[in-house]
């Protein structure tokens, strides 16, 4: 009696551990959490603090050198509770050879001696100036840098397209971020994993030869000064129109154009980041785009040979409509987007902006597109990453699945272009994947599979787990907690744990934390009952295809929900006597492999 009163108790335990299971966290996290900075149902804590800078940027723009230099006054405050020993700001363009010189380094009116290095250190892409005066909670510092750096040569995210077409990115020393979980962010640019960004306020003046346009993440406050009377005429009737309205046209480029100015101006607040484009023979387009959310300008400037680019404007529209009234449902965080199209490379963000590359008889998973179709996909990718990671200040260096399989699943998912995929099931099953919530920047070889594929397959897991309304209502709620802020995958799990009512800790580890694949095989179908086996692990919804021989079907699906507590499921077919055929498929995302998912009699 004793001993079965011990086993009883020991199952009930067991029962208690289970449904009280935590997600595992690094102890960076978890003492943010014990700290109070974080709270554990995913709502920004009363103790959450987040630092900003104030830059007040003038450059200069030589395009026959590729050359941009200047002088960068900025104003930074600490917001923390903690006293900090140095300032650190990243130097992204030390990843190329030609890197970004230094000239000079003051620090609250003193000069730095750039060769002391206990004033200043550099390390791979960023450098640390350390204070002589701590800066104290509450307090701010004010550094002055003159830089320059080259525009690379050759295209990567950002470059010389052409002799007078270039994308400026990452271009002037930017004050890293310093956290509530890992202090400063000192993780070195390697040329793939991506960026973190403050939110700061931003004054920018961009001088360049008057035969030169410039596109940026803003309009120019300074456009009546700058743009002959035909542009602005052009620009009006943008204004006064649903229409796409040409502003520069291929008649404009006949002969040189000519600005009126030399100096572009522009002024935005609470911006991750500033980038800009230019070009002294690129068509432009723009369309007025207006809706419950707000009023929107979206342009795109390209070379005239890409004729692809022409639908690019109205792909935007589109691109809008589609996050506003189907997913995420959201308002765009941007009023002004620009499309730049620079002939090579793939696509790229960057806030109030992309650089897209042509997309002509284009192929995706080893599937043809149409035109139409591939710039589609191009263009609400690159959009869409206006809320991930720019709205959501993501740390993309650690979790670039957070953004980019939100931007994937949005391509996939809502565009209506039917993807066909082969070349992701074989990465889904790669067995050296490791799971997305092993930092980014550690996995080079595995970020596309991680970031974009793995991650996207979770989200259409999810939607399916918890229904489209229950899903949508969470993610909003996400967002509208964490917009202009800093979240952390955990901050998303937990929001979802609360919002939707439900333990999602199952799901989280299974997709998050594990190692595995999405891929479910038929084992056997004997009397009537069909055995299935979650080979990968990941909890996938399915659909069943069952073939009578009077030429009937019927259809069933089932939720991830089904994998929550065994890797082996069981279904009872109807009339399993008359039964031809039966054919697992993935309701939404892919299974790695597919051999396993037929049956015949």
């Amino acid at each position: 009696m004793i001993r079965s009163l011990f086993l009883i108790y020991l199952m009930i335990i067991s029962v208690f551990s289970v449904l009280a299971q935590e997600l595992y966290m690094p102890i960076e996290y978890r003492q943010a959490y014990e700290n109070g900075t974080r709270a554990s149902n995913g709502t920004v804590s009363e103790k959450y603090f987040q630092n900003r800078s104030i830059y007040d940027i003038k450059v200069s723009v030589n395009p026959d050198k590729r050359l941009v230099e200047g002088n960068v006054q900025i104003r930074y405050f600490n917001n923390s509770t903690h006293t900090l020993k140095k300032i650190v700001f990243h130097s992204y363009k030390d990843v190329y050879w030609d890197g970004m010189v230094l000239k000079s380094v003051v620090l609250n009116d003193e000069q730095v001696d750039l060769k002391d290095k206990r004033q200043i250190r550099h390390y791979g892409t960023h450098y640390s100036v350390y204070l002589n005066e701590y800066l104290t909670p509450g307090d701010f510092v004010d550094l002055e840098i003159e830089w320059s750096i080259t525009i690379p040569a050759k295209v990567n995210r950002d470059g010389a397209y052409d002799e007078s077409s270039m994308f400026v990115a990452y271009w002037y020393p930017e004050i890293a971020v310093y956290d509530d979980v890992f202090g400063w962010d000192k993780i070195v640019f390697d040329g793939r994993s991506e960026f973190y960004h403050d939110f700061s306020d931003y004054k920018i003046s961009i001088e360049i030869p008057k035969e030169y346009v410039v596109w940026a993440s803003s309009a120019p406050i300074n456009g009546d000064e700058i743009f002959p009377k035909k542009i602005k005429s052009r620009l009006k009737e943008v204004e006064n129109s649903d229409e796409k309205v040409v502003i520069i046209s291929e008649d404009d480029l006949e002969k040189p154009l000519k600005m009126k100015e030399n100096i572009w101006k522009y002024e935005v607040k609470n911006f991750p980041d500033f980038s800009f484009a230019f070009s002294d023979h690129y068509l432009w387009e723009s369309i007025k785009h207006k809706d419950q959310h707000g009023t929107y300008t979206l342009n795109s400037a390209y070379p005239e040979q890409n004729e692809n680019f022409a639908m690019v404007a109205d792909l935007e529209v589109e691109a809008l409509e589609i996050f506003h009234s189907t997913f995420p449902k959201y308002p765009f965080p941007f009023e002004h987007f620009v499309a730049f199209n620079g002939e090579t490379g793939g696509g790229m963000e960057f806030p109030g902006m992309c650089n897209n590359a042509v997309r002509k008889n284009a192929s995706s998973e080893g599937k043809i597109l149409t035109d139409i179709d591939a710039n589609k996909l191009l263009t609400v990718h690159e959009m869409m990453h206006m809320y991930f990671p720019f709205l959501m200040g993501i740390n993309e260096k650690r979790y670039g699945w957070l953004d980019e399989g939100m931007a994937e699943y949005a391509e996939d998912a809502f565009t209506g272009v039917d993807l066909e995929s082969e070349r992701s099931r074989e990465r889904l099953a790669r067995s050296g994947n490791p799971p997305p919530m092993v930092e980014t920047y550690t996995i080079p070889k595995s970020y596309v599979v991680v970031s974009y594929d793995i991650s996207s397959q979770a989200f259409y897991a999810l939607r399916s787990l918890l229904g489209e309304q229950t899903f949508d209502r969470c993610l909003q709620e996400f967002m509208s907690r964490w917009e202009y802020k800093h979240p952390t995958p955990y901050d998303l799990f937990y929001t979802f744990n609360d919002v939707s009512g439900k333990n999602l800790n199952w799901f989280w580890k299974a997709w998050f934390f594990d190692w595995g694949y999405p891929d479910v095989g038929i084992v056997t179908f004997e009397d009537g009952v069909l055995a299935l086996e979650n080979l990968g692990s990941k909890p996938i919804a399915l659909s069943i295809e069952v073939s009578f021989e009077d030429g009937k079907q019927r259809v069933m699906e089932l939720s991830p929900e089904v994998w929550r507590e065994d890797l082996v499921h069981q279904v009872q077919i109807e009339s399993p006597d008359l039964v031809t055929k039966i054919v697992l498929k993935t309701l939404n995302g892919d299974d790695a492999i597919r051999d396993n998912n037929y049956w015949s009699k």
